[in-house]
């Protein structure tokens, strides 16, 4: 069996089933934004980092945003992510590998 290695992320990785002590803020999400980032405000130039911005359903409409700056550490997060959701939500609809940007392609 030729089994795919996993990336490797530019950052330390803890694992873990048991509880751990974390503050979580539970405000509701109103938007996620995903996008590319381009270095020039026009985006004519190749797109260089990928941007998560979540905006919380808060009076100020906060915005938390995670920018990755190589494909490394979000392919790896990415694995994990989907590796955590088949082993939380085992009977999920499986996740499309060959998924693309089309406004219209979201159910």
């Amino acid at each position: 069996m030729n089994r795919k290695r996993r990336i490797k992320p530019r950052a330390d990785v803890t694992r873990g089933q048991e509880v751990q002590p974390v503050h979580i803020l539970d405000i509701p999400m109103e938007m996620v934004n995903i996008r590319e980032w381009h270095p020039d405000a026009a985006g004519r130039m190749p797109a260089e980092q990928v941007h998560l911005v979540i905006t919380l359903e808060d009076e100020d409409k906060t915005e938390l945003g995670l920018r990755f700056h190589s494909p490394d550490t979000l392919g790896f997060l990415i694995e994990e992510l989907i590796a955590y959701r088949k082993r939380v939500w085992v009977d999920a609809e499986p996740i499309n590998p060959d998924a693309t940007l089309n406004e219209h392609n979201i159910s």
